[in-house]
């Protein structure tokens, strides 16, 4: 389990974002001390297709316009399913 990042965002509040946007790739980063967030749309046509933040809450302003897009099934080759 991963510990609380300095943005306040706890380990559980991944499982929350990728089950809120399944047509996304949703992980955490750490480097020198810091974490971010890297989002890759599974999806060309899906916007945005990759952001980087230490925000947990940009993150999710940002995904939010992509909520209820449509998103094609099944997921590309060699992605993982959320």
């Amino acid at each position: 389990m991963q510990p609380e990042s300095a943005d306040g965002a706890g380990p559980g509040e991944l499982p929350a974002l990728r089950a809120d946007f399944p047509c996304f790739r949703i992980w955490r980063e750490e480097a020198c001390d810091r974490a971010r967030y890297v989002v890759r749309s599974l999806h060309l046509g899906l916007n945005p297709h990759t952001l980087v933040t230490d925000d947990i809450e940009e993150l999710r302003a940002c995904l939010e316009p992509s909520r209820h897009a449509h998103c094609p099934r099944p997921h590309p080759a060699g992605q993982p399913r959320p």
